[in-house]
């Protein structure tokens, strides 16, 4: 698999786990969103031939 991919499906995973996060910082909270940056990283993760509908593996490294 190539570097490209990897990075993907790692910024992929980092944003699967945090989006709907709710987040507080200085008395204000927000929910965060990255679903267009998800829709951006699958479509170019399905143009390389990845399926991104099965589910993910935790990205350790040994």
């Amino acid at each position: 698999m190539g570097a490209v991919v990897k990075a993907l499906l790692l910024a992929r995973y980092t944003l699967v786990i945090h989006n709907g996060m709710k987040v507080t910082s200085e008395a204000e909270s927000w929910t965060l969103d990255f679903a267009t940056q998800l829709r951006k990283i699958d479509a170019a993760l399905q143009g390389a031939g990845i399926d991104t509908t099965k589910p993910m593996l935790a990205p350790v490294e040994w």
